[in-house]
């Protein structure tokens, strides 16, 4: 068999990675192990890249559950997911391409001693096996994994409406000011490119670079307390996990919060906020008391008619004002 299959770099100091130190502090050293197992996976794919779909394959296979490998992939940073389809390692990715390149110059100094040994002239067109540039390797590792499940968008086609809803996921999280205006500020900079770079290099993962994204006046102040965010976060990602269809709503429709007396107010467009909670507040109870702590009740104001559409319905659930106002 051969021996390339089994080789990647690898850092020995990869467990001190500030993400791998949170993986390890939840989830201890099944879950660091669990990490690992991804990657060697991902090593022997095609573009390295996985199907999410088989991600309970791997967990029977190596004798773990699931939602625990579901855990390492979606909830620490170390690895991208594709329109909940693909997922991959963006750091395995650019740790293989000296690796890709190494193999392409081989490639080439091989043809070119056939040339040489048969008397082809040197002169001769380059074949399709010439040496590649690092983006163009970049392009060939992903265009591997282009399978009839992967929504990894990899051409100059504008943005679909999911891509539209995961930058405006991004821009909420990043807490720009105006999420929606800089998904179109940033559309309008790469569709007009055509999702190139600055540098010449394709655009491969759009959600990515939207991570890198900087909104139009960076010093404009947050849009919420980042405590406040960090909490809502947990909220919303609960919320995918049970209304995968629905919890959007919670960064589309959330426009404002506030501290008055005894409540924490969440400003919203219209009442789906309110609906989405209310109706499974047994669920919520631990992300709400995350939010905030305990001493207050959490209340709920509609945009569109200007009143308190909560004052009926006050929720039990504890909301930490300190945490607020910190």
């Amino acid at each position: 068999m051969n021996k390339d299959a089994y080789y990647f770099p690898h850092d020995s100091n990869a467990k001190d990675d500030p993400k791998c130190v949170l993986l390890i502090e939840q989830l201890g050293m099944e879950g660091y192990g669990i990490y690992w197992m991804l990657i060697e996976t991902l090593r022997d794919q095609p573009g390295y890249r996985y199907p999410v779909a088989l991600l309970p394959a791997l967990a029977r296979k190596y004798n773990t559950t699931v939602e625990k490998v579901k855990t390492v992939v979606y909830n620490y940073g170390l690895f991208i997911v594709e329109g909940d389809a693909i997922f991959f390692s963006q750091s395995l990715i650019n740790r293989m391409l000296p690796l890709e390149e190494k193999r392409l110059k081989l490639s080439e100094a091989g043809r070119k001693g056939n040339q040489k040994r048969w008397g082809i002239p040197t002169g001769s067109p380059p074949d399709s096996r010439e040496i590649a540039t690092r983006s163009q390797v970049k392009e060939n590792i992903v265009d591997k994994s282009k399978t009839d499940h992967s929504k990894v968008s990899l051409s100059d086609a504008p943005a679909s409406d999911t891509e539209r809803e995961r930058f405006f996921e991004v821009f909420f999280f990043k807490n720009y000011t105006d999420p929606a205006g800089e998904v179109d500020r940033f559309l309008a900079h790469y569709e007009a490119s055509g999702w190139m770079r600055n540098n010449g290099t394709r655009v491969v993962d759009r959600v990515a670079l939207a991570r890198t994204w900087t909104q139009k006046e960076p010093q404009q102040p947050p849009r919420f307390p980042p405590v406040f965010l960090e909490a809502w976060r947990t909220l919303y990602d609960e919320a995918q996990k049970k209304y995968p269809d629905t919890a959007n709503i919670l960064i589309r429709d959330l426009e404002g919060i506030g501290v008055e007396g005894d409540c924490l107010y969440l400003q919203c467009r219209n009442d789906s906020i309110r609906r989405l909670i209310e109706a499974d507040r047994d669920y919520f109870r631990p992300c709400i008391r995350a939010l905030t702590g305990g001493n207050k009740r959490l209340k709920y104001k509609e945009r569109q008619k200007g009143c308190d559409i909560g004052s009926s319905q006050q929720s039990a659930l504890g909301v930490v004002g300190t945490a607020i106002r910190r």
